[in-house]
């Protein structure tokens, strides 16, 4: 009898652990499923901004800051907990405290960049055709009957004098050199440290941005004030226009890091780096007409204008760097602190001005 409730009892426990292994094979299941998901998603991510108005050609992409490390790439830009890895020397120099060889970086970058921008406008009370006209719409709408009784210059439908259309898409394979870093340790009496000296592209210059309703002034915008509505006798001229920038180019680092302990579990880094680098810049508008806006109702005239600046810019600058790295068992924590830094840029532009067919040239420097 013992014997055979010692046997149940063994029979019992194999059909446990055989439910166990099934629970952890579907948790398993469950989980890979998820991670699968979640990565398919943060492939099919794309980055939405906000409309802009136009504007010119000042220190656009200085905010591209290029990654050096691609463990820390990897890991969202997080440069905590990364060791053994010369791609942090000018993001967090104490993490090159954790490095015990020569270490040489070199590496490129290359990725497909996909820009569009698409407009929808809602109506807008007492100029019910400004949607359409933005939209480029107006060619769904049949002329009025002239014949009518009661119509007035104001019942014409106001129609573009091109075919820009409201919307715009651009594709562009960008390649570029990311680093080339040496990092190397040595010892100072006791003291271990390591140092590090490189070459980074610290920005990646390219910018693309167009607008095929710019509207100066812009009246459909209710910051800071809205635009009051305009009377009869006293009309608001609008300037109508497609405007373009583009920028091409990137900005380097040079510079050096150090990195020492200065306690069992607390590592220090420093690092300097002189910024310098260039962009070719193009700017263009084109006027599509003028909207002249009465109490009720708006007229678009055509006007012939086009305006290219063509150039050069120069950017120069210097960025330091200090951090500090507690590394415990299973927790680490730190600090990486860049103290403000200004970067000048210096531009010479070509301007050609077209109002007539015939452009004329000046040049402008700043």
């Amino acid at each position: 009898m013992k014997n055979f409730i010692v046997y149940r009892k063994r029979k019992n426990s194999h059909a446990q652990a055989q439910r166990r292994r099934e629970i952890a094979q579907q948790e398993l299941c469950v989980f890979s499923a998820t991670l699968r998901f979640c990565v398919l998603l943060f492939l099919l991510a794309r980055s939405l901004f906000a409309q802009g108005n136009g504007g010119a050609l000042t220190f656009q992409g200085i905010d591209h800051y290029s990654l050096h490390s691609a463990a820390s790439r990897a890991m969202g830009g997080v440069t905590i907990g990364v060791n053994q890895d010369a791609g942090l020397m000018f993001q967090n120099p104490a993490a090159l405290h954790s490095i015990t060889g020569i270490q040489a970086a070199l590496g490129g970058l290359w990725f497909s960049q996909d820009l569009e921008q698409e407009q929808n406008y809602a109506p807008v009370r007492y100029y019910s055709n400004l949607s359409l006209l933005l939209e480029g719409l107006t060619a769904r709408i049949p002329n009025p009957d002239t014949m009518l009784v009661g119509f007035t210059a104001q019942d014409t439908v106001q129609r573009p004098y091109d075919n820009i259309g409201p919307n715009w898409s651009r594709s562009k394979n960008h390649s570029k050199p990311l680093q080339a870093l040496l990092a190397m340790p040595f010892s100072l009496g006791k003291i271990k440290m390591v140092a590090g000296i490189g070459a980074v592209n610290y920005a990646d210059l390219n910018h693309y941005y167009q607008n095929n309703n710019v509207l100066s002034p812009n009246i459909l915008s209710q910051r800071p004030l809205p635009t009051l509505r305009p009377g009869d006798d006293n009309p608001l001229p609008v300037n109508w226009s497609q405007t373009s920038r583009s920028r091409a180019g990137s900005l380097q680092g040079y510079g050096i890091a150090l990195a020492g302990s200065v306690m069992k579990n607390v590592s220090l880094g420093f690092s300097g780096m002189i910024l310098d680098g260039s962009s070719d810049d193009v700017e263009q508008e084109v006027t599509r007409g003028r909207l002249t806006f009465y109490s009720n109702a708006f007229r678009a005239d055509s006007i012939y204008r086009r305006i290219t600046k063509t150039g050069t810019s120069d950017f120069s600058g210097t960025e330091f760097t200090l951090s500090s790295i507690l590394t415990g068992r299973f927790v680490s924590v730190g600090f990486s602190i860049k103290p403000p830094a200004t970067i000048t840029r210096n531009y010479s532009m070509q301007v050609a001005t077209d109002t007539t067919g015939t452009p004329a040239l000046s040049t402008i420097q700043g």
